[in-house]
C-alpha cells in the first residue's frame, strides 16, 4: 500500500507540473511577415528592394531591412490581412498576400520566401 500512495503521489505531482496552464508571455517584439528575397536566375538574395506592406485594406507602410540583408520584416505584432509589395530595381514588380494570425500573446510570424524575376531586358 505503501508503495501504491508513493506512486499515486508522485503521479499527482507530475501532472501538476505538466498540466497547461495559463500563457507566460514574454515581452519580445515579434514580426508579423518576414520576407526573404531571392533573384529566380541566380537564387542570389535581392538587397535594397523597396518593400511596403498594408494590413486590412489600410495605408501602406515600409518594411525593415537590417544592413545588407534580403530579409524583410514588415509589422511588428500586427495581425490581419497582410498587402506586401515589392519594387526592386531590375526586376518585376511583386506582389504577395499573407494572413497573420495571433495567439494569446504575440502574433504568429508568417515567413515568405520569394523570387524575383529579372526584367526581360536584363536577361
Amino acid at each position: 500500500m505503501r508503495h501504491l500512495t508513493a506512486a499515486a503521489l508522485f503521479l499527482t505531482s507530475l501532472a501538476t507540473l505538466t498540466a497547461c496552464g495559463p500563457a507566460v508571455c514574454t515581452e519580445i517584439a515579434v514580426s508579423s511577415v518576414t520576407l526573404e528575397l531571392y533573384d529566380l536566375d541566380t537564387g542570389e538574395g535581392v538587397v535594397g528592394a523597396d518593400v511596403q506592406y498594408a494590413v486590412d485594406g489600410g495605408d501602406f507602410g515600409p518594411c525593415r531591412s537590417w544592413g545588407e540583408d534580403h530579409i524583410y520584416n514588415c509589422g511588428v505584432e500586427e495581425p490581419g490581412a497582410f498587402e506586401i509589395a515589392v519594387d526592386a530595381e531590375g526586376y518585376e514588380l511583386l506582389e504577395v498576400a499573407a494572413d497573420v494570425d495571433e495567439d494569446e500573446c504575440h502574433v504568429i510570424t508568417e515567413v515568405l520566401v520569394e523570387d524575383l524575376v529579372p526584367l526581360a531586358e536584363a536577361r
